[in-house]
């Protein structure tokens, strides 16, 4: 399994310490990497392989093989955010509860790739076919992108939360790649899976 780091990590560092916030920071950091871990040892336990784990500026992405089973993707997403809500109900730090709740509830959000919504992805395929799943979650993956940015903006405009701001951007650039990935590899995953 390789690790990875994103260059663009180091600038949030360096915002964080030039703003006071590092502390803060790595100790949040230390929480997702925990919610991710969760998803890595039940993907191990199901007998996945975990190609790579790259640590990004928002947060770490473990990299999953293309070909899985529609069930073993909902255990693995389901994972973290447990974890997180585990996590949070374990510790008596105000603080730290508070950032495994926002872990929890933040990544339940129905925006793919986000585990909200492989969750919903994952739970529409059990009832309908994969296109009309893949354009069902799309369309919620944009209206919630969407919404997220609009907060986000008044985060930052009000509250000078500038951190929300730069993971509203990120998460609406990845949900846009995943989505153009998913056209193409997720009618050939699905086709091999159900073989």
């Amino acid at each position: 399994m390789a690790i990875k780091v994103h260059i663009y990590l180091f600038l949030v560092m360096a915002y964080m310490f030039a703003t006071g916030k590092l502390k803060f920071f790595i100790c949040y950091y230390m929480f997702i990497l925990m919610h991710e871990i969760s998803h890595v040892i039940v993907a191990l336990a199901l007998k996945e392989d975990v190609k790579e784990i790259t640590l990004l500026p928002v947060g770490i992405y473990a990299s999953l093989p293309k070909k899985i089973t529609n069930k073993k993707e909902l255990i693995i997403s389901l994972a973290g955010p447990l974890a997180s809500f585990l996590f949070a109900n374990l510790l008596n730090n105000e603080t730290f509860i508070m950032m495994n709740l926002f872990i929890c509830i933040f990544n339940l959000i129905p925006i793919y790739p986000l585990d909200g919504g492989r969750i919903l992805r994952c739970i529409l395929m059990f009832f309908t076919s994969y296109s009309t799943t893949k354009k069902i979650t799309f369309a919620i993956s944009k209206f919630f992108v969407i919404t997220l940015l609009l907060i986000s903006i008044i985060s930052a405009a009000y509250f000078k939360n500038y951190y929300m701001a730069i993971l509203s951007i990120y998460i609406f650039y990845i949900a846009k790649d995943e989505i153009k990935k998913d056209k193409y590899y997720g009618i050939i995953n699905y086709l091999q899976i159900q073989k």
